[in-house]
C-alpha cells in the first residue's frame, strides 16, 4: 500500500492579510517541454508559474536577467533567449556578437532605445577575450556594438540618464559617454564598479572591496559616500531611498540621498547567508537570498519566504542554501525566479 503525503508549508505575512505558500510546485508544464527554469508571479508571490516552455529542454540555465518587459535566460555554452511575454511558451535566441566570443555575461540593463548587454573580458578557459557592451536595436532584433572605444575588459554595469548620457561601472572605474558610445571619457578610474543608480541628481556606485561613490554633478567628480572595506556590493533605488545589500544578510539604506547610511531590521530573514538581489512590487520589497525569495510589506523590517530555493535545507530553524538556487528578477508587477547553478 503506498501512500502520497502531501506537505504545504505556509507562512503569514504582516497583517495577516494573506498566507503564502513556502514550496510551490516544480512545474506545470509537459514533460516533454523544457520545465523547472524560470517561474513568474505576478500577484506579489502568492503563485508561481512555470514558464519554462519554449526554451530548449537541455539549456543549463546560469543567468536570468530582466529589462523593461523583456525576460533573459541562458547561459554562456548554449545562448541567451529572451520573450517579452513567456507565459505564451514564446522565446527567442539572441545573437551578440561573435555568439559568447566575448567573455560571460555579466548583465542586462534597461535603456529607452533597447536594453543593453555587458560582457566580462574575463575567461574561465583562459581564453583571449576582451568584455563588450551591446545595445539591441528593436527595429532590426540586431544588437550594436557600443565599446570600440572604451578602454575596460569587463562591462560590469549600465546606467542610462534621463538626458541620454551613459555611464558604464567597468573592471578599471566608470567611463560615461555623452554621444550614443562613440566616445567615452574616464570619470573615475579606481576599483571595479559593480554597480551603479540614480535618484534626484544624485549618482552612487558600488566599488567591490571598498564601498560607496557618490556624485552630484552627473558623474564628472566623485567622492566616497561610504568607505567601509566594501561590506555590501550593489546599490539600488526602493521605496523613494537608495538602498545597498550583498554580500551580507544586512540591508542599508539612505534617506537623505547617499550620505548617511542606517541598517533596515531584517526579522525572517536567516541568520546566515547573502541578500543577493532586492526589488520593489507596489507596497512589497522583494529579496534573493541563498534560501529563497523573501518579501517585505513594511519596507524591509519584517520578512517571509515565498519561494524557497530548490536546494534549501533547514538547519537549526534556519534556512541554507547550497546546489541550485534562485535568481531573483523583477520586470514590473512581475517577480521572475530562475533556477540557477551556483547562487542567486
Amino acid at each position: 500500500m503506498f501512500a502520497l503525503l502531501l506537505i504545504v508549508q505556509f507562512t503569514a505575512f504582516s497583517g495577516g492579510e494573506e498566507k503564502i505558500p513556502v514550496s510551490c510546485a516544480q512545474s506545470n508544464a509537459p514533460r516533454d517541454q523544457a520545465h523547472n527554469m524560470v517561474f513568474q508571479s505576478a500577484d506579489n508571490g502568492k503563485t508561481w508559474r512555470d514558464v519554462s516552455a519554449g526554451l530548449p529542454e537541455d539549456l543549463p540555465v546560469a543567468y536570468m536577467h530582466t529589462a523593461g518587459d523583456m525576460v533573459f535566460a541562458g547561459s554562456r555554452d548554449a545562448g541567451l533567449y529572451s520573450s517579452n511575454a513567456p507565459e505564451t511558451g514564446v522565446w527567442q535566441r539572441e545573437e551578440i556578437g561573435a555568439g559568447f566570443l566575448n567573455g560571460p555575461l555579466t548583465g542586462i540593463f534597461p535603456g529607452r532605445k533597447g536594453p543593453y548587454a555587458t560582457f566580462a573580458g574575463e575567461d574561465p578557459d583562459n581564453l583571449l577575450v576582451q568584455g563588450g557592451l551591446y545595445r539591441k536595436i528593436p527595429e532590426t532584433g540586431k544588437w550594436k556594438s557600443m565599446h570600440s572605444t572604451l578602454k575596460a575588459k569587463t562591462v560590469e554595469t549600465v546606467l542610462e540618464m534621463p538626458d541620454g548620457a551613459l555611464l558604464v561601472g567597468c573592471n578599471n572605474g566608470i567611463f560615461k559617454s555623452a554621444d550614443d558610445g562613440k566616445t567615452w571619457k574616464h570619470v573615475y578610474t579606481e576599483g571595479r564598479v559593480l554597480s551603479l543608480a540614480t535618484m534626484e541628481n544624485v549618482l552612487l556606485a558600488s566599488v567591490r572591496g571598498a564601498g560607496v561613490l557618490r556624485s552630484t554633478d552627473s558623474g564628472k567628480t566623485w567622492n566616497w559616500a561610504l568607505n567601509d572595506g566594501g561590506a555590501a556590493n550593489k546599490v539600488n533605488v526602493v521605496e523613494g531611498h537608495f538602498a545597498l545589500f550583498g554580500m551580507t544578510r544586512r540591508v542599508r539604506q539612505s534617506a537623505d540621498n547617499g550620505q548617511t547610511w542606517k541598517p533596515m531590521d531584517s526579522e525572517g530573514l536567516p541568520l546566515s547567508g547573502v541578500v543577493y538581489e532586492l526589488g520593489q512590487v507596489g507596497k512589497y520589497l522583494f529579496c534573493c537570498h541563498n534560501a529563497g525569495i523573501y518579501r517585505s510589506a513594511d519596507g524591509g523590517k519584517n520578512w517571509e519566504l515565498v519561494r524557497r530555493a530548490p536546494d534549501a535545507w533547514e538547519t537549526g530553524h534556519q534556512l541554507s542554501g547550497q546546489g541550485t538556487m534562485l535568481q531573483m528578477r523583477v520586470s514590473g508587477r512581475k517577480i521572475y525566479a530562475g533556477n540557477v547553478a551556483g547562487g542567486c
